[in-house]
């Protein structure tokens, strides 16, 4: 696999936040209930970045589990639901023990039963609908831009959340500090997707390299603040 100095910076940070997130569930010191679920949305992260590299370099051309577990699962939906638990538990909120919290998984499974839905006819021929062929390009477009919006609006509560919290300015601090960030890249993945390629050329390639540079510095600031200090 050939990388540039770009795609060598990402590709060793992800792989960092993947084993990051390993630690963070595994060593006692860092075995608090919160943190697990700052973990699951550390791995999910670097999990998708990690498989967009792939997917650029035309592995899912070669091995169909890449092309299945990076373009056929709508990770982009289950990322942010592990991080808004996350700052529920951290805040003592009271909805951190909601039964409920399991109907944020619902466009999750119902785009992957979409695409379980169209794999079947496209890469296995089990099925002849022409709904599917005539409208599947759309049922891609309409998972990515929704999920665009799904995203938002989860980062939109958990400003809510923290901000109405009662917890100690410290702790209120790393978690606005985390909020931040992954705002940030929230920012950076609507600007890349949006953005017209004459005025931004980079936005539209093969990798969204600001998109991950900036998840590369996430995950960094993450092994520093919880190793350092």
């Amino acid at each position: 696999m050939n990388l540039n100095v770009l795609e060598i910076l990402v590709f060793v940070s992800l792989i960092q936040g993947l084993l990051f997130a390993v630690v963070l569930l595994t060593q006692k010191t860092f075995r608090v209930k919160a943190n697990k679920y700052l973990a699951y949305s550390t791995f999910l992260l670097s999990y998708i970045g990690v498989v967009e590299l792939l997917v650029a370099k035309d592995f899912d051309e070669k091995y169909y589990f890449i092309d299945y577990f990076g373009d056929d699962i709508p990770w982009l939906f289950l990322f942010y639901i592990p991080m808004l638990i996350y700052f529920l538990k951290s805040t003592k909120n009271s909805y951190a023990k909601s039964k409920k919290l399991w109907i944020l998984t619902v466009p999750f499974f119902f785009f992957w039963l979409l695409y379980t839905i169209i794999d079947i006819q496209l890469d296995f021929q089990l099925l002849e609908w022409d709904l599917i062929t005539n409208y599947y390009r759309l049922v891609y477009e309409t998972e990515f831009y929704t999920s665009i919006l799904f995203n938002t609006t989860l980062i939109t509560i958990s400003f809510f959340i923290i901000k109405r919290s009662a917890i100690s300015p410290d702790e209120k601090k790393w978690l606005k500090n985390i909020w931040a960030f992954n705002a940030g890249l929230l920012f950076i993945w609507v600007i890349n997707t949006f953005i017209p390629d004459n005025l931004y050329p980079i936005a539209h390639s093969d990798i969204t390299y600001p998109v991950w540079l900036g998840v590369s510095f996430y995950v960094y600031w993450l092994i520093f603040r919880d190793y350092y200090n």
